[in-house]
């Protein structure tokens, strides 16, 4: 795993900060990995955040002229590719964050900062409403199957 450092979040101007998201355990049971001891990664929860960013990029391009029509369809091709590895991933996400450190936060916070240009602190935001935004769609599926 690439471990990022502060040097680089300095680089491109941002700075370091802390990061607690509190995740709705009861969506799924954690996936843990199987030697104790392991990294987890944050392969899926970098899935939401891209999928989850990029959504909501093609929302506000398409609303730049106050409506959203069907010519905005090709704004939302690009999130809709990466729908299915979002959902798919959507269950290791708990365990990715609770084993989270300092080295993921930064990576999560430079890949919103290269998907949209952003700050530390709005990254930390755009990093927790991603996530946050997922568990919701998936507790609306639950509700609209049962």
């Amino acid at each position: 795993m690439n471990k990022i450092t502060g040097n680089e979040l300095a680089a491109r101007g941002l700075e370091k900060i802390d990061f607690k998201i509190e995740v709705p355990t009861e969506l799924y049971p954690l996936k843990l990995p199987e030697n104790p001891g392991e990294e987890v990664g944050i392969e899926q929860t970098k899935d939401v955040v891209i999928f989850a960013v990029l959504f909501a990029n093609a929302i506000i391009e398409s609303w730049e002229d106050g409506k959203i029509t069907v010519s905005d369809i090709m704004n939302f091709m690009t999130p809709m590719f990466k729908l299915p590895a979002a959902l798919n991933g959507l269950d290791a996400v708990p365990a990715e964050l609770n084993d989270l450190d300092a080295a993921e936060l930064d990576s999560l916070i430079l890949l919103v900062h290269d998907l949209i240009e952003v700050d530390s602190d709005k990254a930390k935001l755009i990093v927790e409403k991603s996530i946050k935004t997922m568990y919701a769609i998936f507790e609306l599926v639950k509700a609209i199957k049962k």
